[in-house]
């Protein structure tokens, strides 16, 4: 599918919205600074951890899963709350991303911690989006239009309490926390299937093999997909292409 059409599915009402980490671009977190991507979660960790990674490989120190059990090996895990709690809550958003919420999406997927489209929902004035994650009961929930469904955690409800088993960051979250598992994956198959378009916004499609096999069994999935990307690597071109068209813009 070409991006004009995409779009214009989208602002009638029929378009899936599915966020990664790329989307954060342009935003400020509560620390003042952009939001960590890619291997950048990593360093920041290590930083506020004062993790000792001397005798890391290079390969090692940029595993986030291997990181925040190092991290929690030395540090508590209301230090990680409040860790998480500043690097991905917004502060502000760009006019790209206000611009992107106050579209009607059908429903709004994410494998972000953060809070960006939340804020850039309220500053459009749009109708209050209910923040939920896979946790939250579909029934809870029944006929929410407007949902953005964190899917790996969010940032809005993280505490000591659940923070290595909602939040899919830890060796142990990521063992307790798959989509295919639960009802979530059922409500996102049936969501791409209804959806006239489905549209990526800085997701690589590159590493999170349970969603690949979810995408992977929508039959026309492709025909109506458009990723949105910037700078792509061709390993990532190689896994997108599999489920729709790249538009390399930003």
């Amino acid at each position: 599918m070409k991006i004009e059409e995409a779009i214009r599915h989208a602002l009638n009402g029929n378009a899936i919205l599915f966020l990664g980490s790329g989307f954060c671009k342009g935003a400020m977190n509560a620390a003042g600074r952009e939001f960590p991507l890619g291997s950048e979660l990593c360093a920041r960790m290590i930083t506020d951890g004062h993790i000792d990674v001397s005798q890391d490989s290079p390969e090692d120190q940029k595993d986030c899963e291997y990181i925040a059990e190092r991290y929690l090996e030395t540090n508590q895990k209301m230090d990680l709350v409040r860790f998480l709690t500043r690097e991905f809550t917004c502060e502000t958003c760009s006019r790209s991303q206000e611009t992107i919420a106050s579209v009607n999406w059908k429903k709004i997927y994410t494998t972000n911690y953060d809070d960006v489209m939340e804020v850039a929902s309220r500053r459009q004035r749009m109708t209050q989006r209910t923040s939920v994650t896979p946790e939250t009961s579909l029934a809870d929930i029944a006929g929410a239009r407007h949902a953005i469904i964190h899917m790996n955690g969010y940032v809005g409800n993280i505490t000591e309490k659940n923070v290595v088993t909602t939040v899919k960051l830890t060796k142990g979250s990521y063992q307790m926390n798959n989509i295919q598992d639960n009802d979530w994956a059922i409500n996102l198959k049936a969501d791409i299937q209804t959806a006239r378009s489905v549209i990526f916004i800085g997701y690589s499609m590159d590493y999170d093999i349970d969603l690949q096999r979810i995408f992977a069994e929508s039959e026309d999935m492709k025909d109506k997909t458009v990723f949105i990307s910037w700078k792509e690597t061709n390993r990532m071109r190689l896994s997108m292409e599999k489920f729709g068209e790249i538009e390399s813009i930003g």
